[in-house]
């Protein structure tokens, strides 16, 4: 197996580089979606991005550099943050409820 030379020798080092390099392709693929649309192409870049930080990540957690259990906690304050402030657009069928339902509620 050929190894290849790179200035990152420490395997923390290497994958916290890679992880910021995948992510920047997300962001780079994103960008195109606003300009441009969830064509086809996008649609498949976008997945294969994202795909590509989850991998990291996956390599990330498997050799201890970060616990998935912080991150699942993380995201699901996440979540939940931004529902408080944007579910009316992520979720506008929820605002539907007729009146005399959320009076109700109260």
């Amino acid at each position: 197996m050929t190894r290849r030379i790179t200035k990152l020798q420490d395997r923390n080092e290497l994958l916290t580089a890679l992880l910021a390099e995948e992510c920047g392709e997300v962001v780079q693929r994103a960008c195109k979606v606003l300009r441009w649309g969830m064509d086809d192409k996008n649609y498949t870049k976008l997945h294969e991005e994202i795909g590509d930080v989850v991998g990291v990540i996956d390599l990330l957690a498997k050799h201890g550099v970060i616990d998935l259990n912080l991150i699942d906690e993380r995201r699901e304050y996440k979540v939940n943050k931004i529902m408080r402030y944007h579910a009316d657009i992520i979720e506008p069928e929820l605002n539907d409820i007729p009146s005399e339902m959320s009076q109700k509620a109260d």
